[in-house]
């Protein structure tokens, strides 16, 4: 039998004032949202350091255009 991971979103401010500034995506990232709580490892990259900025350990995913969301999956925490 396969345990079942619950995943519960916490947004950081910066987050909710890009959302405030796209109401019209709103729907749209709420859907997106609700696809990475599925399965978070589905179709992300794992990144890395680049420069001065460390982002290991956290994961990446398109949504569209230019919009990409940055996630961390608390199982992976360093």
């Amino acid at each position: 039998m396969t345990k079942i991971a619950s995943y519960q979103p916490l947004f950081g401010p910066t987050f909710k004032k890009c959302l405030e500034k796209c109401p019209h995506l709103k729907e749209r990232i709420q859907s997106f949202i609700r696809k990475i709580l599925g399965d978070p490892y589905f179709a992300s990259h794992l990144l890395k350091k680049k420069g001065k900025i460390d982002l290991r350990g956290k994961r990446s995913r398109h949504l569209s255009g230019n919009f990409v969301a940055v996630y961390l999956v608390c199982e992976e925490c360093r």
